[in-house]
Formats: structure tokens, C-alpha cells, sequence
């Protein structure tokens, strides 16, 4: 009886302290969020490459530890009654968990600090006046699937794709991160996002460049797995996060031509270039798509 006891009472430890471990992921492009207990840097430039804090093993859930029923028996209402009551204890205990994670996708918009009410969005007249054909909420739409868009590309490695939706710096730092994750076995998974509020709160045109000033609050499920063994080694697939960032898109009025390196200076000889032979940047032309330029988290 004595043995059932402790390994009853074992149990429910480990589905508590399992319960415990489970913390939110905040990664996506760039690592623009820092993980709860990571310590990723919240700004583009200031992830390090060097960083060693991939490894597996910082929040790998040990599945090892399992219930086994005992074999041998036992006589008497008292000792069945107790198994009863701690079997209906852990039940209770399984069903709360749960439900709790469940309730943690659908929390109000309130619980999410979502920070839409600071920005106000420009008026539509204006924007019609620099891109025609735009209404505010088509431009909203596309922006937020420009975004989907990034995130995707980034969590498939697809560097092509990446390329015609970013600003050449924007997308040297993506590349250069992309690889350092790559080397280390690493993949972000992004999916089920859900627009949680924009706003279009600055447009300007200026050498006929138009940039755009976008607050958005995005929620998604956010977490990194080993693409060796396919375990989750950041966060979790169960509950979401809600991001809420700064972003600035541009696009250019016409073609243009570039004669110059945007990240050396360097002249660019061959017109048809799409590296730099002075530091070996890729060269984005520029095109009349929305494209990212930067992009900051504000959740703090």
C-alpha cells in the first residue's frame, strides 16, 4: 500500500512540475522578441551569431518519467477509498490543465496588452493621393499578408522569397541568423496567425520613395524545434503569443536604377549584379512592391 502510495504521490508531482515548465516562445523574423527564458536580443542587429544557447537540452521536457501500476494487491475499504480519492484527484488535475491551456488561446483582447489604441490611423485621402488604387483597408490587408508572408519565408529558409520582401540590410541580417540556425539544427515554426489590429498611422513620399508607418498586433503560435530529432527545444505548440510591433514598409514610385552598394558604397559595375564584388551583399533592385524595412516589437 505503502509503495501505490508513493508512486500516486509521484505522479501527481510530475504532472505538476510538467504543468510548470511550460512557457511561451517569442522568436519570429529577426528574433525581434526576446524568449521568456532566453534571453534573445529584441532589436534586428543585436542577436549575436556567436551565441551558444541552442543547445537542446536548455528546455527539453523529459518524457521518461511514466506511472507504472503496482502488482501487487491489497485488502481492506480504507485503502481502496484512498486509491479513489487520488484517482479522482488526478483526473481533476489533468482536466484543469487542460482546459487551462486551451483557455490560454482565447484570452481577451485586454489580457493581450495590445497597444492599437496609440496609433491613429491616417486618412484615407491621403492615402489615395500617394498610392491610387489603395483604400485604407486594402492596404492594411496587404501589409498584414506581406508580413505572414516574411514569416513564412523565414521559417522555410526560403532566402528567395525573402529577398523580394525585404530592404537589402533587412535582409543581409536575416540571411546571416538564418544561417547560424541553420548550422545548429535549428527551425522556427510560425503558423495560425490572426490580425489583431492595425494601423496605418504615417505615409510620406520623398525622392520618390513612399514609406509607410504600421503599427500591428499579430497573434500566432511561436516555438523552435530540432529539424534532427523534430522536439521542441524553445516554447510551446499549444499556446499562442500576441506581438505587438513597429514596422516600416517602403515602396519605390518608379523604377529605379542602382549605380551604388547600399551596404558599402561600392560602385556596382555590371548593372545586372545581384552581389556586391567589393563585400559581397546581395543587391536588391528596387521594384514597385511593398517591401520591409524594419521592423521593432513593442510589447514592453
Amino acid at each position: 500500500m505503502k509503495k501505490i502510495s508513493k508512486r500516486i504521490i509521484s505522479f501527481i508531482l510530475i504532472v505538476s512540475l510538467s504543468l510548470m515548465t511550460i512557457t511561451a516562445v517569442r522568436a519570429d523574423s529577426g528574433w525581434d522578441s526576446n524568449y521568456d527564458a532566453g534571453g534573445w536580443s529584441s532589436s534586428d542587429s543585436g542577436w549575436s551569431s556567436s551565441d551558444s544557447g541552442w543547445s537542446s537540452s536548455d528546455n527539453d521536457w523529459s518524457s521518461s518519467s511514466t506511472y507504472h501500476s503496482s502488482s501487487g494487491s491489497y485488502s481492506g475499504s480504507g485503502g481502496f477509498f484512498l486509491l479513489v480519492v487520488i484517482f479522482v484527484t488526478v483526473f481533476v488535475i489533468i482536466i484543469c490543465s487542460k482546459k487551462s491551456i486551451k483557455r490560454s488561446s482565447t484570452v481577451t483582447r485586454r489580457q493581450m496588452g495590445l497597444k492599437t489604441d496609440q496609433f491613429k490611423d491616417v486618412s484615407e485621402e491621403l492615402i489615395k493621393s500617394l498610392l491610387p488604387g489603395y483604400t485604407l483597408d486594402k492596404l492594411k490587408k496587404e501589409l498584414f499578408n506581406k508580413f505572414v508572408d516574411i514569416q513564412l519565408a523565414w521559417m522555410e529558409f526560403d532566402y528567395d522569397k525573402l529577398r523580394t520582401l525585404c530592404t537589402d540590410e533587412l535582409y543581409n541580417s536575416y540571411v546571416a541568423q538564418l544561417e547560424v540556425l541553420k548550422a545548429k539544427f535549428g527551425k522556427n515554426i510560425m503558423e495560425y496567425f490572426d490580425n489583431m489590429g492595425i494601423k496605418v498611422y504615417d505615409i510620406k513620399k520623398e525622392n520618390n520613395v513612399i514609406t509607410i508607418e504600421v503599427f500591428m498586433a499579430v497573434s500566432f503560435y511561436d516555438y523552435v524545434i530540432n529539424t534532427m530529432t523534430n522536439k521542441i527545444t524553445r516554447g510551446t505548440k499549444t499556446t499562442k503569443i500576441v506581438n505587438n510591433y513597429k514596422m516600416t514598409f517602403v515602396v519605390s514610385s518608379k523604377e529605379q536604377n542602382i549605380d551604388k552598394c547600399p551596404s558599402c558604397g561600392a560602385p556596382i559595375k555590371d548593372g545586372s549584379s545581384t552581389v556586391c564584388e567589393y563585400c559581397n551583399s546581395t543587391i536588391v533592385k528596387p521594384s514597385n512592391e511593398f517591401v520591409l524595412s524594419k521592423k521593432t516589437n513593442i510589447n514592453d
